[in-house]
């Protein structure tokens, strides 16, 4: 299922995996971070970084990818049976 995920990079990565660190971002082989999120923890999220950013993308699915994504894992798994 997709999900809503908000990347960052930053300069200072170090520092910002540091203050980070609780929401368990993961880290893209290029050294961005991509940390999922609820609607109710963006604001949590952002409001702890005080390393200046260089990305900071918000990714939030649309109803179309929420469809293709459902329909792929559906077809899916239906091959796998």
């Amino acid at each position: 299922m997709t999900a809503n995920y908000v990347v960052l990079d930053a300069p200072d990565r170090v520092s910002l995996r540091a203050q980070l660190a609780e929401f368990r971002p993961e880290v893209a082989e290029d050294g961005i971070l991509r940390i999922p999120f609820r609607e109710d923890t963006t604001q949590a999220l952002l409001s702890r970084i005080k390393t200046p950013l260089s990305v900071m993308r918000l990714h939030v699915p649309a109803l179309e990818e929420a469809y293709v994504s459902l329909v792929t894992d559906v077809g899916a798994e239906g091959e796998a049976t």
